[in-house]
């Protein structure tokens, strides 16, 4: 699709076939177009010429129509100053507050303002005090398109499992990755925290063994006061 075919003497109207008189030639011009955004290295593929069938066969004649085709190969070799920036890119996380084995969900927006094209994987580490819980490196989702120069594309949010993870807070570092370079650094801090359900049963919890605690307390005062007035009592006989 980079490629539009022309004749000699219109380089303006593409054309996609033409007639070559019997016992001549005609000259046509191919102009490969190399899109702006592309990136740099070597690139194959063929042109081709066939000739196209007859569609005057009778229907009561039996015949075949035979097709002759003829294939150059062509390699285009790009070679360009790149210029790589991503730095806008947006990345968002459903909550900074989770509730314990709830999933941390997180949206990446890519902002390329660069001249190239890019598909860049994404390596995710999660630490906690230090210790590594989640480490993993994410494909540019396949049959995605790149994302182009000078646009942006959001992708499908990145799931990741928090099932047996401790509460707590946790450092989210991610890698942007191009082969093995890394074209850009992000990061944000989440928490795990106790549902409300679960806060509620403690405080309930808690709020009973206090009242325990009370009645206990009550008991022992009154009796010190009875055990102090039978004494009283005694002395004064």
């Amino acid at each position: 699709n980079w490629t539009k075919f022309y004749l000699a003497k219109d380089l303006v109207n593409p054309i996609a076939e033409t007639v070559v008189p019997a016992s001549g030639n005609l000259r046509v011009i191919a102009i490969i177009k190399v899109p702006m955004d592309i990136e740099n290295g070597q690139y194959e593929g063929i042109l081709s010429v066939k000739n196209i069938p007859k569609n005057d066969i009778e229907k009561t004649e039996t015949g075949s129509n035979v097709v002759q085709k003829i294939d150059r190969q062509v390699l285009v070799t790009i070679s360009d100053k790149e210029l790589i920036d991503i730095k806008n890119t947006s990345v968002i996380p459903n909550k900074f507050d989770i509730d314990v084995n709830e999933p941390l969900s997180i949206r990446v927006i890519f902002d390329n303002e660069g001249n190239i094209r890019l598909s860049p994987q994404i390596r995710i580490k999660i630490k906690k005090d230090d210790k590594t819980v989640h480490d993993l490196i994410y494909p540019y989702p396949e049959g995605k398109e790149a994302v182009n120069s000078k646009s942006q594309l959001e992708i499908e949010p990145i799931i990741i499992q928090t099932l047996g993870w401790e509460e707590g807070k946790y450092n989210v570092s991610l890698d942007f990755n191009r082969g093995d370079e890394v074209i850009l650094k992000k990061d944000f801090n989440f928490s795990i925290k106790a549902t409300n359900a679960e806060n509620k049963d403690t405080k309930t919890v808690s709020g009973n063994a206090l009242k325990s605690y009370l009645g206990i307390g009550l008991f022992v005062a009154l009796l010190i006061v009875i055990i102090i007035w039978q004494a009283v009592k005694k002395n004064k006989k």
